[in-house]
């Protein structure tokens, strides 16, 4: 009598668009048979659903593009000189070195 073989089914981790009344898959985030690591690849898929479903939060977009701007002009505002040094380091020995 052969011994039963037990095989656990993979798991497909998936982000799916239900959507108009049709499934539509947009991102294979993976598969395994692996308990711990589908549960992996289900935070993973997690972690990514507002890239994958094009959901981006305008506010914080917003936000991030102020505080840019904010940072820039603070930068530029708070400037108190500009040297120009650069002719001042170039030193020659004599006329015939520039010639050269």
């Amino acid at each position: 009598m052969g011994v039963p073989a037990y095989f656990l089914p993979k798991k497909n981790v998936q982000v799916i668009d239900k959507s108009r009344g049709k499934y539509r898959i947009l991102k294979t985030i993976g598969s395994n048979s692996d308990v711990s690591e589908v549960e992996r690849l289900y935070q993973q898929a997690k972690c990514g659903l507002p890239f994958f479903c094009g959901d981006r939060d305008m506010f914080a977009d917003a936000q991030k593009a102020q505080e840019a701007k904010q940072v820039t002009e603070y930068l530029l505002n708070n400037i108190e000189n500009i040297l120009l040094n650069g002719t001042q380091m170039i030193k020659f020995s004599n006329l015939s070195d520039l010639m050269q």
